[in-house]
């Protein structure tokens, strides 16, 4: 299942497919970060309490602190956000996986274990799947206090965010070695 996937990820890394989800990813980052969707919004109505999937290793009891502060409507704008979420995993694993097929193939030998690695930011996604359910579970409960849903939830983020960071430094890093090699063989 996974090589079939790998194939699938591999045959649409083109430019247009890697140009099209970034464009997407551009627009879905600024809808998730502003006004009136996204992180903004959550903080303004919850006077800065922040929101979970922002926050590294976070404890039950520190998870419905942030709930608590966060109020009504900073809960109900909360889970507007983590329903978007699920939105942006379905643009932000592509672009992931595409950009980083398509860097590896202009690097890397065609048999070099390496190019697997394209399928990390399917890691991130499914993580990131996870940590959205267990979101929305404790705000559908609130008030009562699921703990160990806030303790699954936190080992999703933390998943979520290694997997994503590794995918962004790749991306970054593969570019660059491409841009520079591709500079150096036009001298």
């Amino acid at each position: 299942m996974l090589t079939r996937l790998w194939l699938l990820v591999n045959r649409f890394a083109t430019w247009k497919s890697v140009l099209l989800f970034l464009v997407l990813f551009i627009v879905m980052t600024a809808l998730m970060l502003g006004k009136p969707l996204g992180t903004a919004q959550v903080n303004e109505y919850s006077n800065g309490a922040g929101i979970l999937d922002g926050t590294w290793n976070y404890t039950p009891e520190k998870t419905y602190d942030i709930l608590d502060r966060q109020g009504e409507l900073g809960r109900r704008a909360y889970s507007t956000l983590a329903t978007l979420d699920f939105v942006y995993i379905i643009i932000y694993t592509p672009f992931l996986a595409l950009s980083l097929a398509f860097l590896l193939q202009r690097l890397l030998a065609p048999a070099s274990a390496l190019q697997k690695s394209s399928l990390l930011p399917f890691v991130s996604g499914l993580a990131d799947l996870g940590e959205g359910v267990c979101i929305h579970v404790m705000l559908a409960n609130y008030p009562n206090r699921l703990m160990s849903i806030a303790r699954l939830a936190n080992y999703f983020t933390m998943i979520k965010t290694i997997a994503f960071a590794l995918c962004m430094v790749g991306v970054l890093l593969l570019a660059l070695t491409w841009g520079i090699k591709s500079l150096t063989a036009r001298k």
